[in-house]
């Protein structure tokens, strides 16, 4: 059997996309529109309808009682509408439009199928939890992955989701000419113009520092807002769960010492990281070794920049807190050592607490690295790694953490 043509699956979505507006009487909303911008039309459009309508009768649901009555209309409509949407994702696998649907949503949608009724409304679960509705980022995703120009045409790559943040989410892929697994990071279709600077920003900043402990990218694609890059295999959080304490000593230190490195490039350049934290330094296995790769630039500073959006502006998890107070404009290299402070006492201790010792000469140093008082802090990488390394390392060995 012929697979159907690019123009008979075109006009199948269309022919959905306006049964679904005269039926119900939709008019797309921008917002919803905004998040498929990627998506080719009219499919874009036919998801736009389909996340709205489902956020739309989610939220409502949100609002009765457990147990409770959820209204007829409403009741029959998400039913239908569930049952619509898996239908066409059936009919549209192995064709360019192939696609996935949020791993959270299809959860709620079979659970949803459990309990609604077609007619009288339907009777709501007693244990029924709120749905989380996803106002920010896309519920649809095409699974036709990442296209690449190549001298010798497109090529599409299968790609799967690994991580996902505020502005971006980052995929993994394997690329058929290298024969080599790559990671990718795409903006979120609703960043504004000057955010979608900062992720072009990260990029160049990241293309520019040069040290094997720094994640490495290849290309930006600013067409379709991506950048490739390197691909790691854990985050330093990951390991710290699955190696807590003094486990794996020698390697943590060894781990230590390449953040160093890797922080004073970065300062070399008179560029400061601000998110200095377990989830941003990322681990890369080899054969006989580990090695850290630091990672995510997206809220570095650089000297003269304009983009930062100061008063907005989220902070590090490890970020000295008085920042709130001055502004994260105002983030010198005192805070970038205070933030290390921090991070090297949670790779011992699996903990981001004021710290609890047992071990004077780690108690004095994790204090001096965030003192309140500036001028007592470390005052730059240079410092605080002699002072850990010729100081704390060999007490360890005697009086622990």
């Amino acid at each position: 059997m012929a697979s159907p043509t690019e123009e008979h699956l075109a006009g199948y979505i269309s022919d959905r996309l306006e049964s679904y507006l005269s039926f119900y009487g939709s008019n797309l909303n921008k917002r919803y529109i905004k998040f498929y911008e990627d998506i080719p039309a009219p499919l874009n459009k036919l998801f736009a309808f389909f996340h709205e309508s489902f956020n739309g009768l989610l939220d409502f649901l949100n609002t009765k009682s457990r147990p409770g009555h959820y209204n007829a209309d409403q009741s029959r409509m998400l039913h239908e509408l569930i049952i619509d949407v898996k239908i066409i994702q059936s009919n549209l696998i192995d064709t360019q439009y192939d696609f996935e649907i949020d791993s959270y949503y299809s959860e709620v949608f079979e659970i949803c199928k459990s309990f609604l009724k077609t007619s009288g409304g339907s009777v709501i679960p007693h244990n029924l939890q709120q749905v989380k509705i996803k106002e920010l980022n896309p519920i649809f995703t095409l699974k036709a992955g990442l296209k690449v120009q190549r001298p010798n045409g497109v090529f599409t790559f299968p790609t799967e989701e690994i991580g996902a943040g505020s502005y971006a989410t980052v995929y993994k892929f394997t690329d058929s000419l290298y024969n080599k697994e790559f990671a990718y990071k795409k903006a979120h279709p609703t960043l504004e113009a000057d955010e979608k600077e900062r992720f072009y920003t990260e990029f160049e900043v990241m293309k520019s520092l040069k040290s094997p402990f720094i994640l490495e990218v290849y290309t930006l694609d600013k067409e379709q807002n991506y950048y490739v890059m390197e691909l790691a295999d854990e985050t330093l959080e990951k390991y710290i769960e699955r190696s807590p304490g003094l486990e794996n000593a020698s390697e943590k230190l060894k781990f230590i010492h390449q953040i160093c490195l890797a922080l004073k490039q970065v300062h070399s350049k008179n560029i400061f990281h601000r998110d200095i934290s377990p989830k941003n330094i990322l681990i890369k296995h080899f054969d006989h070794i580990n090695m850290i790769k630091v990672a995510d630039f997206g809220l570095v500073k650089i000297p003269e920049s304009k983009l930062t959006r100061f008063s907005t502006e989220p902070k590090g998890f490890l970020n000295d807190p008085y920042l709130g107070f001055i502004g994260f404009n105002n983030y010198e290299m005192h805070h970038d050592t205070y933030a290390l402070t921090r991070l090297i006492y949670y790779i011992f201790t699996g903990r981001t607490d004021d710290g609890i010792f047992t071990n004077p000469v780690f108690r004095d140093f994790f204090k001096k690295g965030i003192s309140f008082e500036i001028e007592h802090r470390y005052s730059n990488i240079e410092e605080l790694e002699s002072a850990f390394f010729t100081n704390v390392v060999p007490s360890i060995r005697e009086f622990g953490i």
